[in-house]
């Protein structure tokens, strides 16, 4: 693996969450020049730039943001199974919660915000969240590995081993590379029968193509990503479009080289709903307390602006204001 050890890319994916490298080695319990060190043999052995380095911080560069885009899904499943078999072999009663998210920007705050309530008000409870697609997830909740989900409504809400609650809808949008040049007012969407879709693995392939159908086009290739963030980075870098909802990571690379245009709600039939889902015969007081939390107001999705209403250069330039200059 070319001498790279994991210690290295722990560091690496510690410093892109801490935003700073001072902060990522008070959190690895290292000095900052040890950090430094580090992240430079990794540059030196990948020989690539990861970090732009800056009087105001760090910021990735398209690089670094790749292999964030890449490694972070594989590492936090590493981390997630080794805290699963520790937490397996731990003796006597385990007052804990395993939750299971999409990791969709919106619906993994819906998840944070849920989980901070229920942790206000029971605070002796421990709480692990764990990042999946969507196949993973109703899997391992029907397997009992998780205990509730946060997710899309297919293939779960007429399950009958599921128990489930609406949080929102998900208007969907394409997501396209500002590189193509597609105008904010683009009613003809044909020219993407050239380009290639591309779609997280086992993400109801069917209902996204046939938005493709609707708009009178069938994408020349789909192509089959293993994350959500992956997908981003491919449509900035001009390699294809997708679907989804309006929410982006904040983080300046993506919000100026894609382009969000809206859908119709007629052009999809089947409504995607954002709901918290958990086995039906659940006996776990403990999951029985944490989606008694989901009827407060603050784990409902704010509703998205219509497409009537849309005007990326308004709508989407404020919502960035909002959020923040924060990087990823």
């Amino acid at each position: 693996m070319f001498g790279i050890t994991l210690q290295q890319l722990e560091i690496f994916l510690a410093v892109v969450h801490c935003q700073s490298m001072s902060h990522a080695a008070r959190e690895l319990y290292l000095s900052q020049p040890a950090v430094s060190t580090w992240i430079q043999k990794l540059e030196d052995t990948l020989g690539t730039k990861l970090f732009i380095r800056s009087h105001k911080g760090i910021i990735l560069t398209p690089e670094g943001l790749r292999l964030y885009a890449e490694l972070d899904p594989i590492y936090q499943r590493f981390r997630v199974s080794l805290e699963q078999v520790l937490r397996n072999n731990m003796k006597g009663k385990k007052d804990s919660l395993n939750i299971g998210c999409f990791h969709e920007p919106a619906i993994m705050e819906l998840m944070r915000r849920t989980t901070s309530l229920f942790q206000e008000q029971y605070p002796e409870t421990s709480v692990y969240c764990e990042l999946y697609n969507f196949q993973e997830l109703r899997e391992k909740l029907i397997c009992s590995e998780l205990d509730v989900i946060f997710t899309f409504s297919f293939e779960v809400c007429d399950n009958p081993e599921i128990s489930y609650k609406r949080l929102g809808d998900l208007d969907l949008y394409f997501l396209l590379p500002s590189s193509w040049h597609v105008p904010a007012n683009c009613k003809d969407y044909r020219f993407l029968r050239e380009k290639t879709m591309l779609l997280e693995i086992n993400k109801g392939h069917d209902l996204l193509l046939s938005v493709c159908d609707a708009h009178g086009f069938k994408p020349a290739k789909v192509k089959y990503v293993s994350s959500l963030l992956l997908i981003f980075y491919m449509i900035a870098e001009g390699e294809g479009f997708t679907i989804a909802g309006p929410h982006l990571p904040v983080n300046d690379y993506f919000n100026d080289n894609i382009d969000i245009l809206p859908i119709a709600d007629d052009a999809y039939r089947q409504k995607i709903h954002v709901v918290a889902a958990w086995r039906k015969e659940e006996d776990n007081p403990l999951v029985k307390q944490y989606v008694s939390i989901l009827a407060q107001p603050d784990c409902f999705m704010p509703a998205a602006p219509k497409p009537q209403d849309f005007v990326k250069s308004n709508w989407y330039r404020n919502k960035r204001k909002t959020a923040g200059k924060r990087k990823l």
